[in-house]
């Protein structure tokens, strides 16, 4: 899985939130199991500093992965719904 995300205070915590909320909505759908091992250890993250790099890895996530499979794009007037735990996020853009 890949996500090219904006405004993430910490991306540690993003990605294991990702990760264990993914887990509980396949297991929950019938899938795999819950013991069933689906994410490799750790997870990477990168700070994207132009729109220029934020279109490259979007790019790569999309068209350099092998054969295409879902992607899904947030349009920009939807609703976003906060992580449970982004805690201590503090808003840099006021």
């Amino acid at each position: 899985m890949h996500i090219v995300a904006d405004r993430i205070c910490d991306p540690d915590r993003a990605i294991l939130d990702c990760k264990s909320y993914s887990s509980r909505a396949l297991t929950r759908q019938g899938f795999e199991t819950s013991e069933y091992k689906r994410w490799a250890r750790g997870g990477g993250s990168r700070e994207l500093p132009s729109a220029e790099s934020i279109r490259a890895a979007v790019r790569y996530v999309v068209d350099r992965q092998g054969e295409p499979m879902a992607v899904y794009v947030l349009d920009p007037g939807e609703a976003v719904v906060p992580l449970a735990n982004a805690q201590g996020c503090q808003d840099t853009q006021g």
